[in-house]
């Protein structure tokens, strides 16, 4: 482990003086390098076939202010996390055409049109960026690892309001268009043996919150709706577990809220969400409509030593089948609770050298299978780990 990740470093240090820029005031190239690695004792969150990975996270964002009100922002990324999160070249994380106004006194307004980032939650707008988060890898039990890019952004149109009032600030955010879906949303959601497309891939996003310097509260909703057009040779994954069965058309629909809060206290910063997502599927295989309910929260407290040195405490609770959070048993089948729930305790630590150089690690004690891909059903490694650890460790260059 020490040798890949001394590699990484040395890589990185390498990299960093050559994609340094400067130009006129008015635009601003900069981004991020993060290079790193990432063991899982089992099961399958880094792959199958392997129990580690290095991580590569790289992103280049630019904007440009063509006056005071008028701007563009966007962010190109390259991304390697596990093989249920690889990208297959680089991505257009968000790219957006944005108009800043005030339509009423203390307050401002944001029009946005293009691929534009989605607010959810505390932490999926800036969950693209290594160093806005305070780990690595992000609560499942809210963040679902291998659906990050269907989350992150939007093929729309985006409108956001600030409203500054004596207490605080007053936020809503709302955008409407087309999901992105890339060339892992099948694979994660059906299995390794689909090779079908998506679309009509409606996508609306809400959020509405409350912030000041000692709190904050708010709300979230997500309703995507795609949908599947299978190939002639699709299996998906059945029960029994092993078991695959021809795949047909399908549509998906995925509605998602979060309710979360935020609290800072000196040195101290207290966070909580729970999340809810109700799933639809009508057809993909031959038989009744499926309707499934995955719940989860975690409490987070994370602990700013120095300027330097914070340091992040975490417990989460996620349950695949939030009606049988104890377990199935029907005459077809059995699923004991640890395949459907997953406990986790997580420590992690941010070390900022100075404003550029950075380097995260944490580790995780995972007690059960629920937030593994494939969606559809657990693979059968999955199902014979109940106890396991993941470990991840990334240095970051910010220019």
């Amino acid at each position: 482990m020490l040798s890949r990740f001394t590699n990484s470093i040395l890589l990185l240090s390498c990299l960093a003086p050559s994609v340094c820029w400067s130009g006129p005031d008015d635009v601003q190239i900069n981004g991020f390098i993060g290079l790193g690695y990432m063991h899982e004792s089992a099961n399958n969150f880094v792959s199958l076939e392997k129990d580690e990975q290095e991580i590569i996270d790289i992103g280049l964002r630019f904007s440009y202010d063509f006056n005071s009100q008028f701007s563009a922002t966007g962010q190109l990324g390259y991304r390697r996390f596990s093989d249920y999160a690889n990208d297959h070249g680089p991505r257009v994380d968000y790219a957006q055409l944005s108009y800043l106004t005030s339509l009423f006194n203390n307050s401002e307004q944001i029009i946005s049109i293009g691929r534009v980032k989605n607010q959810l939650g505390l932490y999926n707008l800036a969950r693209d960026v290594p160093t806005g988060r305070n780990s690595i890898i992000l609560p499942q039990s809210a963040y679902l690892e291998f659906l990050r890019n269907l989350f992150l952004s939007t093929d729309g149109i985006s409108f956001s309001s600030n409203t500054f009032l004596d207490k605080g600030v007053l936020s809503a955010s709302f955008s409407y268009g087309r999901v992105n879906i890339d060339e892992n949303f099948s694979k994660n959601m059906l299995g390794d043996f689909t090779s079908g497309d998506w679309s009509n891939k409606q996508n609306l996003v809400a959020d509405v919150r409350f912030s000041n310097e000692k709190f904050k509260i708010g709300v979230s909703y997500n309703d995507i709706e795609p949908h599947y057009n299978a190939a002639n040779d699709d299996l998906i994954p059945f029960i029994p577990i092993g078991t695959y069965i021809n795949g047909i058309d399908g549509q998906l629909g995925m509605q998602s809220y979060f309710a979360y809060a935020q609290i800072y206290w000196k040195q101290f910063e207290f966070s909580t969400e729970y999340t809810y997502r109700n799933v639809n599927a009508n057809g993909f295989t031959a038989g009744q409509a499926l309707n499934r309910s995955l719940e989860g929260y975690y409490a987070q407290l994370n602990y700013l030593k120095s300027a330097q040195l914070s340091l992040t405490l975490r417990f989460e609770q996620f349950y695949r089948l939030a009606k049988y959070k104890h377990g199935v048993v029907t005459p077809f089948f059995t699923f004991e609770p640890y395949y459907n729930n997953s406990r986790t305790l997580s420590f992690g630590a941010v070390y900022n050298f100075n404003d550029s150089w950075s380097i995260m690690a944490d580790i995780h004690f995972v007690k059960g299978s629920g937030f593994l891909a494939p969606f559809a059903t657990p693979v059968e490694e999955t199902i014979e780990k109940k106890s396991w650890t993941l470990t991840a460790i990334q240095a970051v260059y910010n220019f």
